[in-house]
Order: structure tokens, then C-alpha cells, then sequence
């Protein structure tokens, strides 16, 4: 189990900064602060890079599960200001915030380019998706800020059933927790943001000791295939490295030869062809994978093609 806590305390800054993005540019003074929890998030709807907080993008896996926790607090006090950020501008600040914020160089795996924050967080996966998730899980009466959890699949599409927002108290001036009561299981390989937010104008949010219980589940990688045999991997640890693939052979990368050993022979899964002559001549071509039919046939040693695909591999 991976265990992300996000104190916003300047002991811990140097490790916590490396893991979240934006933690520092929102820290303040906690109120009701002692001196062993002086400093929380604040967030300020009406600015830019403070209406998001404390962020975190992760790649997960099929099986792999999570639950969040953190305390809120809603300032009584107000603003003096009214009204809520549009979806649009909230959109924004969050593909800002993931695409320049410094978090994850704990773990180099769950890095995330410009590219790829403006894949998941689009006008469709936001405006659209989410807004209809983030929709059913406000109350009218409370202030419209929330920690946030967004499953993405591999297509970059937000998975509605495994996403979902949990929304601050109405009552001000109280630190109070949220959480998700029950660990959520991702179903298939993608993308988990969290990430604090405040929408309101009328209100300053706090954040603190935000928690991410992060469970790994067995699968560590998953790989699809064209008919010849050629490799489209969805998904993989980063310390994980399977190299027998394609009927279990050993695909070599070296060099980006990508060329499977098949004992007698070299395979180009490309090409769907050997890269020597047939030595058992079975073929009017030597080179041909499979007898053209890899739906079908098999060649465990690079000498014979046999439909053996329903007695050895099914």
C-alpha cells in the first residue's frame, strides 16, 4: 500500500512537493493552528491559481484500488464576493495546475506531460462528463468545493462509476472530515486524478493532511495483439519488464530491433515474417509467420506451423 499524505507543513515540504502539485503555491496559515499542524491549503475561487489545490495524477491498473480522506474548513467570515467560477475557467486552472506543478518525482512512472493533462482534462471529459458527476454530489446549500477523485481509461475518457467528488460541510468555521467510505476498484488500466477545488466566490475553503491510501493490485502489465503477433502494450509497472510475449516468446528491444525469438528463426511481428529461410520447407514462401494464418496456426520452435492454438494456448 502506497500512503500519499499531504500535511502542507514546511518540515515537510522537500518530500510532500515532490509527490503533489500546487501544495506550495497554496499554503497559509491553518486556522485554529497548533504548533505541531500550523499550515493548511487555502483555497480563493476568485484567483486563478489558488482555486485548485493540493493535485495528484497517478497511472493506475485493473485491480489497483484507493480511498481519500481530508479535513475542510469553510471561512464564515466571506469574501464580500458572490457567484462561481464557470466550468471552462475551472478547467483551466486545473490543466494549469497538473501541467506546472512539480509532483511526482518521488515516482518518475506517474509523470505528466502538457499532452497528456490536455487529453484527460478536455472540454468534453470536464464540461460534460464530470460536471453531470459533480452535479449529483453537490448540495445546493453548501459551498461548491470539493476534493475530487477522476478514473480515466486508456482512451482518455472519464469512467463515471469510479469517479465522484466529495463536497465541503455547510457549516462554517468547523474542520470537519471527508472521505470516501469504502475503497474504489479500478476496473481497467488508466489515469486517477485527485485534486482539492473551490468554486464559490463567497468563501475561503481550507484543505489539510490530505490522504491517498493507494493499494496496487496484481496485474502488472497488459498487452493486446495484432494478428501477427505484434505488441500494443496498455499498460505496465515501470519496474516490471515481461519479455516473453507474443506465444511466449522473448521479444528482443535492443536497438528497437523488436524481434521475437523463436528458437530456429527470428520474428518481425511487423512484417508477420521470419528473417530466415524455413528449414522444414513447409511453405511455398520460408519466410511467412504462421502460414498467413496466425488466427489459427502456431509455430512454437521457428520450424512448423500447426493449428495447435486451441490445444496449447486456450
Amino acid at each position: 500500500m502506497q500512503d500519499y499524505l499531504a500535511t502542507h507543513e514546511i518540515a515537510f515540504a522537500s518530500i510532500e512537493h515532490l509527490v503533489f502539485d500546487n501544495i506550495e503555491e497554496v499554503r497559509a496559515e491553518r486556522p485554529g493552528s497548533t504548533p505541531s499542524n500550523e499550515d493548511a491549503a487555502e483555497l480563493d475561487a476568485s484567483n486563478a491559481q489558488s482555486r485548485i489545490g493540493t493535485s495528484l495524477l497517478l497511472r493506475v491498473m485493473p485491480g489497483d484500488k484507493f480511498g481519500l480522506s481530508a479535513q475542510a474548513y469553510v471561512d464564515g467570515e466571506g469574501t464580500g464576493r458572490t457567484g462561481t467560477v464557470s466550468a471552462a475557467d475551472m478547467l483551466t486552472s486545473i490543466a494549469n495546475t497538473l501541467i506546472n506543478g512539480s509532483g511526482n518525482g518521488e515516482n518518475p512512472e506517474n509523470g505528466h506531460s502538457a499532452t497528456l493533462v490536455n487529453s484527460l482534462f478536455n472540454q468534453s471529459n470536464y464540461s460534460m462528463t464530470y460536471q453531470t458527476i459533480l452535479n449529483q454530489n453537490t448540495n445546493n446549500t453548501h459551498p461548491r468545493s470539493y476534493i475530487n477523485y477522476i478514473v480515466f481509461d486508456v482512451n482518455m475518457r472519464v469512467v463515471p462509476s469510479q469517479s465522484g467528488a466529495i463536497q465541503v460541510s455547510g457549516i462554517d468555521n468547523v474542520w470537519h472530515v471527508l472521505e470516501t467510505f469504502n475503497d474504489i476498484e479500478i476496473e481497467q488500466a488508466g489515469y486517477l486524478a485527485v485534486y482539492i477545488s473551490n468554486e464559490s466566490m463567497e468563501k475561503m475553503v481550507f484543505f489539510d493532511n490530505i490522504n491517498i491510501k493507494y493499494y496496487k493490485g496484481k496485474l502488472l502489465e497488459e498487452n493486446h495483439y495484432y494478428p501477427f503477433g505484434m505488441a500494443l502494450t496498455i499498460a505496465k509497472d515501470a519496474n516490471y519488464d515481461q519479455k516473453e510475449l507474443y506465444q511466449t516468446k522473448e521479444l528482443f528491444r535492443d536497438k528497437n530491433l523488436n524481434i521475437y525469438d523463436f528458437e530456429a528463426r527470428q520474428y518481425d511481428a511487423i512484417l508477420g515474417r521470419f528473417m530466415l529461410n524455413d528449414p522444414m520447407n513447409q511453405y511455398a514462401s520460408g519466410y511467412v509467420g504462421m502460414g498467413n494464418n496466425p488466427v489459427s496456426n502456431v509455430d512454437p520452435t521457428g520450424m512448423l506451423a500447426w493449428g495447435g492454438i486451441r490445444q496449447k494456448f486456450l
